[in-house]
C-alpha cells in the first residue's frame, strides 16, 4: 500500500484495520492508537498519537461488519523532508496487548519535494 503526498502537506492518513480479530469488535474502550513513519535511511522519524475514527462492528445474521478504522493528521514539520517512508500504526488494548497494523503488507509514505 503507498500513499503519495508533496513536501509540506499536512493531511489526513486513514486506515481499514483488516485482520482484527473479530471476537475483538468493538475495540474495548480504552484502546489506544499511535502512527509511526521512518525513512528508509533512519535520517526522519514521526511517532505519534493517532485517533480511533471507528471501533468496528462484528457482523452478526442481519448486521454487516466492518473493520475499525484510524486516522493520522500529519503536523508541521512531518511531511518536510522528502523520501519513502515505511509506517505503521499501532492498537494498544487496555491490557497493554499491541498489534501493528497493516499486518498484511507494508505501508509506504512517499514525500515527493514541492515545485
Amino acid at each position: 500500500m503507498r500513499y503519495d503526498l508533496v513536501a509540506g502537506d499536512l493531511v489526513q492518513l486513514s486506515l481499514e484495520l483488516t485482520g482484527v480479530d473479530p471476537a475483538s469488535l468493538p475495540l474495548p474502550a480504552g484502546t489506544t492508537a499511535n502512527f509511526a513513519m521512518v525513512q528508509a535511511d533512519g535520517s526522519a522519524e514521526v511517532h505519534a498519537s493517532a485517533t480511533i475514527t471507528s471501533p468496528g462492528v462484528l457482523a452478526a445474521p442481519g448486521v454487516e461488519g466492518f473493520p475499525p478504522t484510524v486516522e493520522y493528521t500529519f503536523q508541521t514539520g512531518d511531511t518536510l523532508v522528502s523520501g519513502v517512508y515505511r509506517a505503521q500504526f499501532q492498537l494498544v488494548a487496555p491490557d497493554g496487548d499491541p498489534q501493528t497494523f497493516p499486518s498484511d503488507e507494508e505501508l509506504f509514505i512517499v514525500i515527493h519535494p514541492r515545485l
